[in-house]
């Protein structure tokens, strides 16, 4: 996001609280969980180089933003809603 702004980021009258802001909340959810206790003390560049190590321990379908459920993972279907 930093780099689509080019030279704007350093205007004086740019608000990076804001700009702070938006990148965390387009960030995956786990990831948000993981760096929302740091996320008022880093810089952006930080919360970026720190939410990169995070998702890079992630699974590669979760990075990807695919959200499985138990069931999916292990195959099974839960019939709950089936009358017995």
């Amino acid at each position: 996001m930093k780099k689509l702004l080019d030279d704007k980021y350093s205007y004086p009258s740019f608000d990076k609280e804001l700009f702070l802001q938006l990148f965390y909340q387009r960030l995956p959810p786990d990831t948000q969980r993981c760096l929302f206790t740091v996320k008022n003390k880093l810089s952006v560049d930080e919360l970026a180089t720190l939410a990169d190590e995070f998702m890079a321990t992630l699974p590669q379908g979760i990075r990807e933003g695919e959200m499985m459920t138990q069931a999916d993972a292990t195959g099974s279907t839960s019939h709950r809603d089936e009358p017995s």
